[in-house]
């Protein structure tokens, strides 16, 4: 995979978001690649694998956007069935969207918000 596959696979994965925070992100990993390959002596494989999957990227974007998974923000769920219900109903609204089971679970998993902030940021695998 090279920085054009990547891109073209983000941005085909970012199609659940709107055309601004497509264009958004998109640019934010161009820059990252620009700045990876030109001041940092990278290449365009190095870049990649220090990133995130472009589905993981595009999924923990959804459920910022959302404010579901690590992004809820009301965490007073007092019983178990009201958690259950809650992580059925995400795991449907990503499901829709078009995430495999597996992506859905990984995301859903991120117990910490500062592990999510990196996977945007592009600082974590």
């Amino acid at each position: 995979m090279n920085k054009a596959d990547f891109l073209r696979k983000l941005d085909r994965e970012l199609s659940v978001l709107d055309q601004e925070e497509r264009k958004e992100i998109l640019s934010f990993y161009e820059e990252r690649f620009y700045t990876g390959t030109n001041y940092e002596n990278k290449t365009e494989l190095d870049i990649i694998n220090e990133l995130e999957n472009p589905e993981i990227i595009a999924a923990v974007n959804f459920i910022k956007k959302k404010k579901i998974g690590i992004f809820y923000k009301n965490k007073k769920i007092n019983d178990e069935i009201d958690n259950h219900t809650l992580k059925d109903k995400w795991y449907g609204a990503l499901a829709r969207r078009g995430f495999s089971l597996e992506i859905v679970k990984k995301v859903l998993d991120i117990k910490d918000i500062n592990n999510a902030d990196l996977i945007l940021e592009g600082n974590m695998k």
